[in-house]
C-alpha cells in the first residue's frame, strides 16, 4: 500500500528556520523583485536619512541616454529571470517562480512618477513599467524595461546587458538506510556571469522591428574533465510588430518558455533547495554524480533551454514560439520543439502552450497562469527488424515506436495579491509513456519501467513588512512543494521540499541580497512482490538540509 511523504518535518524544520530568519535581516534578497509602486521609493534610495524631499526625477546627464521614448516603439529589454523560475527564471538566465505584485494596470507615465528603484519592473502582463513609452508585454525574461537599470551600455539598435548571480552555501545529505555512507556534506559556492548584445531595428513608423542575441555564461566552478567553463543560454532571432489593438511577435533558436507554475522567491535554478535530495545510492553530490529525486514537474517538458528531466542535458533541440499581447493584461505563447535530443541520437517535436492572466481587481491583485505541453521523441536512425518465423522467408520491418518517448502535461497556478501579502499555489501532472529500446516484432512494448504519472502541487506565502516599517521592501517568505512518480511497475517515490527565505532589494538594477534556508525528504519504494501476489515494497529514505546566501546584480 502506497503512502505519500509527511510534511511534519519539513515544516518544523522551516518554522525554526524562519525563527532565525527574522534577526538575519541583512540577508536578504532576490533576483526577481516585486514591482513597488510608492512614489517614494525612489526618493528614498537618492535622498540621505531625514531628508523629506519629494520623488526625484530619473537622471538625465550623469547616464547613458534612455530608450527613445516618442515614436518608435519601446527597445526590447534585457533577459534577467530565472524560473521560476523561471525558473526559474534574471539576465543571468536564472527564472524563478517569483509571484506577482504591485501595481498591475500598465505602464508608467513620466508626468507623474519617476521609476521605483526598489522594484524596477515585474515580468508578467501588465505590469508597470519605468518608461513612459510601453514595451511589449509577457511574463518572460526578455520584458524588463531596461530603461530603470542605472548601468546601460549602447547606441541606437544595440545595447549590452547580463548580470552575476553568485550563491554560497552549505548542505548535507543524509541517508538513512546506508550505514557505511550515512551522510555527505557539501560545501557549496556556484555562480553565473551572463552577458550578450541585444541587436535591434525599427522599420520607421510602421511599428514593426526585428531583433537577435546571443548571451555566453561563464560559470564560477572550474572543473576539470569533461566539465564546461563557458557556454550559451539564449540565442535567438525575433520580429514583432503591431496587431490590432495588441502587439504579435515571433521567435526562433534557444531560449527559455513561460513558466506557468510559481514557487514564489525560493527554489532558484540551479540551487541546492530546487535539486532537492539524492537517493540513496544514487552517486556524489561533489562529484556530480547524484541521482536526485523526482523534480517538480512545473508544466517543463518544454521550458528550459535544456529539456527538464527525462530529457536532461542531451536535448539540443530549439523553439519557435508566437507570442500575442491582445490586453495588457493579458498574453498567450505558441511553443514548438523541434531539432535532436539523446545527445543527437533522436528527433524531438513538440508543443507548448501557455497563457497568462494578471490585473489588480480593486485593492486585490490577481494572476492566472496555465499550459499544457506534449512532445515526442523517435530515432533518428530507425530500427528495422526480421519479423519472419523461423523458417520463413526473411521480413524486414520499421519498428515505428522502437524507444519511442512521449511526454505530455498540464498545469498552471494562482498567485493573490493584498497590501503586503502574497500567496500563490500550483498544481500541474505529468504522464511519461516510453517504448522499449528494441523489439523483435514490428512495435516495441512499453518500457514500465521509464512509463508513469508525476504529480506536482504546493504553494508559498510572503509577506513585505519593509514597506511599512522604513519604506524599502524586505521580503520574508516560505514555499513548500510535494511531488510524486508513480511507475507502471509500481515503483514509486515522493519528494518533499520546502525554503524559507528573506529578500532585499539593493535598490538599483534588480540587485538583490537573498538568504535561502531548506529542507528536502525523498522517500523511494522499489516494489518487490511476485507477479499476482500482494505488494510489497523496500522503501529507503533520504534528506537534504541546506543554507545559502545569493548575491545578484544585473546591467
Amino acid at each position: 500500500m502506497k503512502r505519500s511523504l509527511l510534511p511534519s518535518s519539513v515544516l518544523c524544520s522551516l518554522l525554526l528556520a524562519a525563527g532565525v530568519l527574522s534577526s538575519r535581516a541583512s540577508f536578504a534578497a532576490d533576483d526577481k523583485p516585486k514591482d513597488d509602486k510608492g512614489k517614494d521609493a525612489k526618493a528614498e534610495a537618492d535622498k540621505p536619512k531625514g531628508d523629506d524631499a519629494k520623488p526625484v526625477e530619473p537622471a538625465k546627464s550623469d547616464k547613458p541616454a534612455e530608450p527613445a521614448k516618442s515614436d518608435k516603439p519601446a527597445e526590447p529589454a534585457p533577459s534577467t529571470g530565472t524560473d521560476a523560475s523561471a525558473s526559474t527564471s534574471a539576465t543571468a538566465s536564472v527564472d524563478t517562480g517569483a509571484g506577482a505584485t504591485a501595481e498591475l494596470t500598465g505602464a508608467a507615465s513620466a508626468d507623474t512618477e519617476g521609476p521605483s528603484i526598489d522594484h524596477p519592473a515585474f515580468r508578467a502582463p501588465g505590469a508597470k513599467r519605468c518608461s513612459a513609452t510601453p514595451i511589449r508585454q509577457g511574463d518572460h525574461p526578455e520584458y524588463v524595461d531596461r530603461s530603470c537599470y542605472e548601468t546601460q551600455f549602447g547606441t541606437k539598435g544595440i545595447y549590452l546587458y547580463g548580470g552575476l548571480e553568485l550563491d554560497v552555501g552549505y548542505a548535507k545529505y543524509t541517508y538513512k538506510d546506508e550505514p557505511l555512507a550515512p551522510y555527505e556534506d557539501f560545501n557549496d559556492m556556484r555562480g553565473r556571469f551572463v552577458v550578450g548584445p541585444m541587436l535591434r531595428h525599427d522599420f520607421g513608423q510602421s511599428g514593426f522591428w526585428v531583433a537577435a542575441t546571443g548571451q555566453l555564461v561563464a560559470w564560477l566552478r572550474d572543473q576539470a574533465g569533461s566539465k564546461y567553463q563557458i557556454n550559451v543560454d539564449d540565442v535567438y532571432g525575433q520580429v514583432g510588430g503591431p496587431l490590432g489593438k495588441g502587439q504579435w511577435d515571433f521567435q526562433v533558436g534557444r531560449f527559455m518558455t513561460w513558466r506557468v507554475y510559481h514557487k514564489g522567491l525560493g527554489f532558484d535554478l540551479y540551487t541546492l533547495e530546487d535539486n532537492g535530495a539524492n537517493l540513496p545510492g544514487g552517486g556524489s553530490v561533489a562529484l556530480g554524480t547524484a541521482q536526485y529525486a523526482v523534480h517538480t514537474y512545473e508544466v517543463n517538458y518544454i521550458h528550459y533551454r535544456q529539456g527538464n528531466l527525462p530529457y536532461g542535458n542531451e536535448e539540443i533541440a530549439g523553439k519557435m514560439a508566437l507570442h500575442y499581447y491582445p490586453a495588457p493584461f493579458l498574453g498567450f505563447e505558441l511553443t514548438g520543439v523541434y531539432g535532436q535530443a539523446g545527445g543527437g541520437k533522436k528527433n524531438s517535436l513538440g508543443g507548448r502552450l501557455a497563457v497568462d492572466f494578471h490585473k489588480n481587481l480593486g485593492p486585490v491583485g490577481l494572476r492566472a497562469s496555465v499550459g499544457a505541453e506534449d512532445r515526442w521523441e523517435t530515432l533518428a536512425q530507425p530500427e528495422f527488424v526480421d519479423v519472419a518465423a523461423e523458417g520463413e522467408p526473411e521480413n524486414i520491418q520499421k519498428c515505428p515506436d522502437c524507444d519511442m518517448r512521449d511526454n505530455k502535461g498540464v498545469g498552471g497556478s494562482a498567485i493573490v495579491t493584498f497590501s503586503i501579502v502574497e500567496l500563490g499555489g500550483g498544481l500541474a501532472k505529468g504522464w511519461d509513456l516510453s517504448h522499449e529500446v528494441s523489439s523483435t516484432t514490428a512495435h516495441a512494448e512499453r518500457d514500465l519501467a521509464t512509463s508513469g504519472v508525476r504529480t506536482s502541487f504546493g504553494g508559498y506565502l510572503q509577506v513585505d513588512p519593509g514597506k511599512l516599517l522604513f519604506k524599502r521592501s524586505l521580503i520574508i517568505g516560505a514555499g513548500l512543494q510535494h511531488t510524486e512518480l508513480v511507475l507502471k511497475t509500481d515503483n514509486y517515490q515522493t519528494h518533499l521540499q520546502g525554503a524559507a527565505y528573506i529578500a532585499f532589494p539593493l535598490g538599483f538594477n534588480d540587485a538583490m541580497l537573498k538568504f535561502v534556508v531548506s529542507r528536502a525528504e525523498a522517500e523511494n519504494f522499489i516494489n518487490t512482490s511476485a507477479e499476482g501476489a500482494p505488494l510489497t515494497f523496500n522503501k529507503a529514505e533520504s534528506a537534504m538540509t541546506a543554507g545559502r546566501l545569493r548575491f545578484a546584480y544585473y546591467f
